[in-house]
């Protein structure tokens, strides 16, 4: 059933690596005073926890520390902006690419799609909302 169509699963991949990529280039700016902060934080990007990391920083009310180059809501601002933009809205182009261009529509498949567009959306929101109440 899926025959002819792995190239949808490669191009997601190296969506994911690219994103990751952008978020430890993100990491080396935020921490290129201290290699063991920048370290900790590829180790978690690399094992896919950098927003929760990035998420606990900002909610515990997390300093701008010595170290840093920006506040831990900069950073995870950078961070998500560069999931939405490298990954999400790509990601869910190629959804919609491979549903419009399968021989059989797949309810599953579109329910993936406007989960996705619906996780972008609140995504955004939550970037506008952060900025509002901080």
């Amino acid at each position: 059933n899926t025959e002819g169509e792995e190239g949808y699963g490669k191009t997601n991949a190296v969506l994911i690596g690219l994103t990751m990529l952008m978020q430890i280039i993100v990491a080396y700016t935020q921490n290129s005073k201290s290699t063991k902060h920048f370290f900790q934080d590829a180790i978690c990007t690399l094992m896919g926890f950098k927003p929760a990391l990035d998420a606990y920083r900002v909610g515990s009310g997390a300093e701008q520390e010595d170290h840093q180059t920006f506040s831990p809501l900069m950073e995870m601002t950078v961070c998500k902006i560069i999931e939405t933009v490298f990954e999400a809205v790509p990601s869910s182009v190629v959804q919609i690419y491979a549903l419009l261009s399968a021989k059989e529509k797949s309810l599953d498949a579109l329910i993936s799609i406007l989960v996705s567009a619906a996780t972008i959306a609140f995504t955004s929101s939550m970037l506008s909302y952060d900025w509002d109440t901080s």
